[in-house]
Order: C-alpha cells, then structure tokens, then sequence
C-alpha cells in the first residue's frame, strides 16, 4: 500500500495573524508553507527544486522578521507620540509673543540701536530715491521696496 501523502495544514490568512499570538517561526512557517504551495502551483510540479525550496525559506524568514520589525516600529512610535502631544494653537502664539518680547528687548537695550535705525532708514531713503530717478513713480517705489522686505521676512519665515 503506498504511503498517504502529508498534507500541510491550510495557510493562515494575512487578516487572521494580527489576532494570533504567533512566534516570527510560526510566521515564517507560514510563509514557507504558502510560497510552497503557490510555487509549486504555479509551476506544475510536486515538489520544489532545492534552490528554489531555500530561496523560499530564506525569503520566509527576511519576510517575518521584516514583518515583526515594522510591527515593534508601530508600536514604539505609538508610545512615542504620547510624550509629544502637539501645541495648541494659543500656546504657539503666547510662545511666539514671548519669543518677539524678549527680540525686543535685546535690540532696544542696544546703545547702537539709534544708529542702526538712523542708517537703515538713509539706505531705504537712498534706494527709493535711485528708483524714482531712475521712473519709478513714488508710490511704486515705495510697493517695492514694501515687497522686498515682506519677500525678505517671508524667506527668513518670520510673516
């Protein structure tokens, strides 16, 4: 009498191994089993080469651990996010108020500060003179040199 041939136990579905507590060996079991099953399906025949069989077993276990990783990834991260709850937008504003206050603060407790004014506003006096001289209306001079330092705090994102 010829032997029975072993049937291997049907594969696990995807959707069912989150709601099992399986080991990665049990997974890579399960992977092999299904690889070997579809493959040899797929090619026609009983049983594997074994160059293909151990392509199957190694790529079982990449696959599992792979798997196992990116699941222990989703969960670090999960407790990770608890200890960073985002700013509200209230807290983002006071903090960018207290942020201005004390830039305030600095730049007016400089003795240079009058100075410092007096010359920016001699360069901006000076660069709106050079485009009207050169046809620009005074109310056009004056919206580009507005664009300029409105793109200027744009880039530097303080608008």
């Amino acid at each position: 009498m010829p032997p029975r041939p072993v049937t291997p136990p049907p594969p696990v579905a995807p959707a069912e191994l989150p709601h099992q507590k399986l080991t990665i060996k049990q997974v890579t079991d399960v992977i092999e089993r299904q690889l070997t099953k579809d493959y040899t399906a797929r090619l026609n025949i009983t049983a594997l080469p074994p160059e293909i069989q151990a392509g199957i077993v190694s790529a079982a276990a990449v696959a599992a651990a792979r798997a196992t990783r990116a699941n222990l990834e989703n969960e670090a991260l999960k407790i990770a996010k608890q200890f960073f709850q985002p700013a509200s937008v209230p807290q983002l504003i006071a903090g960018k108020l207290q942020q201005a206050k004390a830039g305030v603060q600095i730049v007016s407790g400089s003795a240079d500060l009058a100075t410092i004014l007096d010359e920016n506003a001699k360069m901006l006096a000076a660069k709106r003179a050079a485009l009207e001289k050169n046809g620009f209306k005074p109310d056009e001079a004056f919206q580009l040199i507005l664009a300029e330092i409105q793109g200027k705090a744009a880039r530097r994102g303080t608008v």
